[in-house]
């Protein structure tokens, strides 16, 4: 099994409505997230795509032209945060 980097998830994933916070190193919503992941390219190890955002600063989200070692295809979000996300959506 692969070592995944999962910082490209709150780095990349759009926060358009601020769910959770602005997006970015702001916070988010596991939900977006989770929707991001499930779209993207899929998911690189650590040396593929180096932290480099530092003292709460948002860094560029810039897909490496490398393959992802793994990938998402979907998610089952339970019913207990399920209302929390909707409130913040609507």
């Amino acid at each position: 099994m692969e070592s995944v980097l999962l910082l490209i998830m709150a780095i990349c994933a759009p926060n358009p409505d601020s769910c959770g916070g602005t997006g970015g190193c702001q916070g988010s919503t596991a939900e977006l997230a989770y929707e991001y992941a499930a779209s993207s390219k899929g998911f690189f190890q650590e040396f593929q795509y180096p932290y480099s955002s530092y003292y709460g600063e948002n860094a560029a989200c810039t897909i490496p032209a490398s393959q992802p070692v793994a990938a998402l295809d979907g998610y089952v979000q339970l019913l207990k945060q399920l209302h929390r996300f909707n409130e913040c959506r609507s």
